[in-house]
């Protein structure tokens, strides 16, 4: 009889991104194995990413609520654990304590995993957890096999609270599908016909969402003052929230809403030309990054990156090897300093674009990774 691996996802799977792509990368991979695969999200999929994720090992469940009501999902879980007689339960952006692991032991499941990836903060310092939470956790999270981290960083935090024994977190990077460069010329082209971005100027991009988390006002600020020396720079903010209205105002004070576009959610970032189009990455997070899955498909389309040292960041970028970093990352002006560097420098642009697809290929391949998951779960 096949194994069948239950993966519970507390994301909306509403575009085609990481999660999407990883969660295909791990059908494809049981399948060899002849492993079935069970992918619960916080609601179906529809429409294209429906058609992306259709496999012949993989079925898709639904548990809504998953991100902000983890203890009213307990019975669609048990429902789904006992339909689907699952040997493996990973989960994955939802809470790392709470009931999933002994609602998956009552249903015997024999192993149970979970990824952690969670940012923290600006500013946040990993200490010890107190003693009535360590023995809560050690409690709840007992039946949990491993934890995968998704960088060092998540790994020093999750060792530093000492809420489970550290043998148990073991380091497994986010990665990416490595793209096909053969179409990059034509993708480029496309994008900045669709979002009318002049075809000759050098493009600066950030994918995220549009919140103060992500660094949207030092990136502004930054872009003033490249404007000012470089004033045929466009820049692009790829990515949803709430803040958009505030920070179009914003870039109206600043005088340089002109050279700025704001293209709200793009379903495919690497299928839609977001990164051929690019000339320079950029990622401003304020908070404490557990890794940064965008930096990672940008090298992969060989783009230099500009982005701060907080989190897992310089774990992903190598500095002045695959881009520049900027600390502390409230500093707009180094920000700044670093992406007038890039424009003036096409030779170094292309330098740490070559390196960082290279990075990508030896460090951040999904392909790769996801057999170490695979590898993980010891089938």
């Amino acid at each position: 009889m096949a194994v069948t691996v239950v993966a519970v996802f507390g994301v909306d799977p509403f575009r085609i991104g990481g999660v999407e792509i990883y969660t295909r990368e791990l059908a494809r991979q049981l399948e060899k194995r002849g492993a079935r695969l069970v992918a619960v999200f916080s609601r179906k999929p529809t429409g294209a990413v429906a058609e992306y994720l259709t496999a012949p090992n993989l079925t898709l469940e639904e548990i809504v609520g998953l991100e902000d009501r983890p203890l009213g999902c307990l019975p669609a879980l048990f429902s789904i654990l006992l339909r689907h007689g699952p040997r493996i339960l990973h989960f994955q952006f939802v809470d790392f304590v709470g009931l999933f692991p002994c609602v998956a032991k009552l249903c015997g499941v024999r192993q149970i995993y979970f990824t952690a990836q969670g940012s923290e903060p600006a500013g946040f310092q990993p200490r010890r957890s107190v003693a009535w939470k360590r023995l809560v956790v050690r409690v709840v999270n007992a039946p949990l096999d491993r934890v995968f981290c998704i960088s060092k960083f998540v790994r020093r935090v999750l060792v530093a609270r000492d809420l489970l024994p550290e043998d148990r977190f073991q380091v497994i990077y986010n990665a990416i599908s490595l793209p096909s460069l053969a179409r990059v010329a034509e993708q480029r082209r496309t994008f900045r016909e669709t979002y009318k971005i002049p075809a000759t100027c050098q493009l600066v991009t950030q994918v995220s969402w549009i919140i103060p988390e992500k660094g949207i006002p030092q990136l502004l600020e930054a872009a003033q003052l490249v404007l000012r020396e470089l004033p045929g720079t466009h820049f692009a903010l790829v990515g949803s929230g709430n803040c958009e209205a505030e920070y179009r105002g914003r870039a109206r004070e600043l005088g340089i809403e002109k050279s700025i576009t704001w293209t709200g959610l793009v379903q495919n970032p690497m299928e839609d030309g977001v990164y051929a189009a690019t000339d320079i990455f950029c990622l401003a997070s304020q908070w404490q990054e557990a890794f940064g899955w965008v930096i990672a498909e940008a090298m992969g389309f060989e783009k230099p990156v500009v982005a701060t040292a907080t989190g897992g960041i310089p774990e992903v970028v190598e500095d002045g090897v695959t881009g520049l970093l900027v600390a502390p990352p409230t500093n707009s002006a180094q920000l700044a300093q670093h992406l007038l560097r890039l424009l003036r420098n096409t030779e170094e642009q292309k330098r740490m674009g070559s390196a960082g697809r290279q990075a990508v290929e030896q460090k951040f391949n999904l392909e790769v990774t996801v057999a170490q998951v695979v590898a993980g779960y010891d089938l």
